[in-house]
Order: structure tokens, then sequence, then C-alpha cells
């Protein structure tokens, strides 16, 4: 009896200290070697070290939005390639989605060699009866840097403001669904305020065709900033996000007046259309046309650029 009770102890410890990596003498009286892994505890995999490494330097990206309306066929698909680089387009699916989703990664600085980039988030609606879903593009804590461009139609001009309201009501609407879920009020008032100083201090993009607007700011003896109020009518609709109005197809002006009798004055009535809806909004009016077109072969789009921070590039 005590001979099986020395023996049971025995096997106990020995399976401790094999457990522990401990060394002893088993039953049968043969030393166990201690094994190596007494520091493996202690030691970070490789791999664990390389994930933590690549999550920190992805968390520290700098990430913009960037939403994308329009009605069915008017261009967004190719508008959103056009800004990618070169053979970098995205094939146009068969059964477009409602709400579709992209991204881009852009250099932050074209002279830095580095690796350091931003990227850009692209949502793209397919049309107004699927508005409900911008809730998922529209996160609250990313709309310090998001940006709205609204594509409209030049070949069919009898509906195109009509189409920038259905679109500007739905983004309104949306808008302040977002605002709401804001856990701190006056994230909305802080982008009211960096949009109206936004326009205050902006000007014509120089004349050098660098596409980088030029400051309007005026500065007083004592270096202090002087803004000049905003006109009347201008952002009198203050969303609190930058909007950009994009008139695709714009060669289709040629057309119409030499084969449906449209005249100057019928699109000057249009255009003038627009840039009353493009002020009350605060928003950029841009005219687009396929490349090798004229009058508008390739339209740099520097305003919507300078509002989230990244290179201009050309729309075609």
């Amino acid at each position: 009896m005590l001979r099986s009770l020395v023996g049971s102890e025995m096997c106990i410890r020995d399976s401790i200290n094999a457990e522990y990596g401990e060394p002893c003498a088993c039953s049968n009286g043969v030393n166990r070697p201690m094994p190596a892994s007494s520091d493996a505890h202690d030691k970070t995999p490789l791999w664990r070290d390389v994930l933590s490494t690549a999550t920190a330097s992805n968390s520290s990206l700098d990430s913009k939005t960037l939403i994308v309306l329009g009605d069915p066929n008017v261009g967004k698909h190719t508008l959103i390639n056009s800004l990618r680089g070169q053979g970098d387009d995205v094939a146009r699916s068969e059964g477009e989605m409602a709400l579709q989703y992209t991204y881009m990664s852009f250099k932050l600085d074209e002279e830095d060699e580095g690796d350091q980039s931003a990227r850009l988030n692209v949502w793209k609606l397919a049309d107004p009866d699927h508005a409900s879903l911008l809730k998922f593009a529209l996160k609250p804590q990313d709309l310090a840097g998001t940006m709205v461009l609204i594509m409209v139609d030049f070949s069919r001009p009898w509906s195109m403001h009509s189409s920038v309201q259905t679109w500007l009501q739905i983004i309104q609407q949306a808008l302040l669904a977002a605002f709401d879920e804001c856990p701190d009020t006056s994230v909305v008032q802080d982008l009211e305020t960096n949009l109206v100083k936004f326009m205050q201090s902006y000007s014509e993009p120089a004349e050098d065709g660098s596409g980088s607007p030029k400051s309007s700011k005026i500065m007083t003896a004592d270096d202090d900033e002087v803004l000049l109020p905003l006109g009347e009518d201008v952002l009198s609709t203050n969303l609190g996000v930058p909007i950009v109005l994009v008139c695709n197809k714009a060669d289709a002006i040629n057309k119409f007046e030499s084969e449906c009798e449209y005249q100057d004055s019928d699109f000057d009535f249009i255009q003038s259309a627009l840039r009353q809806v493009a002020l009350k909004y605060g928003a950029a009016l841009l005219y687009t046309a396929p490349r090798g077109e004229e009058p508008h072969s390739g339209t740099t789009i520097p305003v919507s650029y300078t509002h989230l921070t990244l290179p201009t590039k050309r729309i075609v």
C-alpha cells in the first residue's frame, strides 16, 4: 500500500514538472531533460509584431469620403474611374447595386518617396429610390472629411434643375439624420463654421494652371486675418459638408444648338439657374465632357480636392 502511494506521488510530480519544464527523476530513476520552451512564453511571435505594426500604420493614414450622387446613366462610374490612375479602372458590373463602395489611395506628398498615403472612400448611390442607404456612407465620425458630388446630364437639359433639387433634398435629409447621431452637439456648428470660413477665404485658381486656389485673406497691420462677409444668398443653406455640382456631357450643347434649334440664351438661362442653386448651397459648379471634345476636354477639380486635402485630379 505504501509503495503504491509513493509511486502515485512520483507520477503526479513528474506530470507537474514536465508541464513547467523542470528536471526530475521519474519512478524508474531516469532523469528527464528540461524542455527548451521555458522562455517561449515570454517571447511574442514575430507575426504579432508585424500585424501590430501594420495596424498602427493603417490607422494613422488620413481617410476621406466622397459620395457620388446622380440619376442612372449620368456618368458616375466613368467619373469615379477617371479619378483613379491609369490602368486602375474598375470594371462595370452587369447588375448595378443600389449602393456601391470602392476606395483609392493617394500620396500625401508627390515628392515624398515614402509609402505614406491617404485613402479616399468612394460611395456611389444608384438612384433616388435607395436614398435610405446613405446612412451607411454618412458616418457621424467622418463628416469632417466628407464631400458630396452631384452629377447631372447636360444631354437632358430640361431635367437638370429638377434633378439637382431632388438630390440636394435627399442629401440634406441624410445629413440631418447623421447629425442627430453625433454625440457631440458642437460638431454641426463646427462644420458650418469651417465651410463659411472656406467660402470667405477662397479665390479663383492660380493663373499658372497649378490648380491651387489662392487665398483672398486681408491682413491688417497687426497681421490679423480679416475675412469679408459672404454676399447675398451665398451659402444661405449651409449643410456643413462641401458640395460639388458636376454637369456632365457638356459637349451636347453644340448638338442642341445645331440640331434642335436651341439658342445661346436658352443655355444661359439653364446655367444661370444652376449657378443660383450652387451659390445657395456654397457648391462648386463644374462642366465636363468626354476627353478630346471641345470646349471642355478635361476639367480639374481643385475645389473638391482642396476640401479633401488630396492632389488635384482630372475628370473626363
